[in-house]
């Protein structure tokens, strides 16, 4: 293990001094700004160094995830099969099983549902309010798997089995406010989540939020570090599903045009 993270630090290393000096050869590269009234010749100049520039920031950036991800991957084998990565600053707690190298990537579709092991982020608590994670963002519309769905997952109940739920157990009718399981299973959702907790962490230091109070497990409060770390593992679960998916969505949007 120590072994592997001494020959991971030092290739994500070397990648990014490449990257320092392939950025700096084409910021020098780049034409003078376009000014109004500007030939065809040069907007044309423009979009081709805009292009080539972000081609290549493209490929560091693949190039990282890689090494990330590999590496992650490859330490899997080593890790708890199902370990939480932490708690917020409310008590919740998350978890993510650790992924087979060889594992099958399912369609979005399926991936998104929330009953598929090790595609998304598993959180023990009431619902976090992630969906307005910040006040500078918007309120999204819930995409996340359904609470019954991941109920099912998590507890060994096959999907198949949806069919003797009755009515009145419908998602809509459960309380948001009692502890229970919860799927995040988009990259997108995950770091929004990562987002929000830091922010909801950062508001109790600050007096903008109210300190939650003691908890009936006695736990004591979660500290900054682990919020760090939380947010670090979410993140991380975020890149690493993006770069594992990357083909077969790719597969899928080329398949819809």
């Amino acid at each position: 293990m120590k072994e592997k993270s001494k020959v991971w630090t030092k290739e994500v290393k070397q990648e990014e001094e490449r990257w320092q000096e392939e950025r700096g050869r084409l910021v020098f590269e780049r034409p003078g700004k376009t000014q109004k009234g500007a030939s065809r010749a040069e907007l044309e100049r423009e979009r081709t160094y805009k292009a080539k520039y972000a081609a290549a920031n493209k490929a560091h950036k693949l190039t990282l995830a890689t090494l990330n991800s590999s590496f992650f991957l490859s330490n899997s084998a080593s890790l708890s099969r199902f370990a939480p990565l932490g708690r917020d600053v409310d008590g919740r707690m998350y978890y993510i099983l650790s992924p087979y190298a060889d594992g099958r990537v399912h369609p979005r579709a399926v991936r998104e549902a929330g009953t598929r092991w090790s595609w998304f982020v598993a959180v023990w608590g009431k619902r976090p309010e992630s969906a307005a994670a910040t006040p500078d963002e918007p309120k999204p519309e819930p995409s996340e798997g359904s609470t019954l769905d991941v109920e099912r997952a998590l507890g060994g109940v096959s999907p198949s089995s949806s069919s003797s739920l009755t009515e009145s157990e419908s998602e809509s009718d459960l309380d948001l406010d009692q502890e229970q399981w919860h799927a995040f299973t988009t990259p997108t959702e995950i770091r929004r989540l990562a987002k929000w907790a830091d922010h909801v962490a950062a508001s109790c230091v600050s007096g903008e939020r109210a300190a939650p109070e003691a908890r009936a497990d006695g736990l004591p409060p979660t500290t900054g570090r682990e919020i760090s770390l939380l947010c670090e593992g979410l993140n991380g679960f975020a890149d690493y599903l993006e770069w594992r998916c990357r083909e077969e969505d790719e597969k899928e949007e080329a398949g819809k045009s």
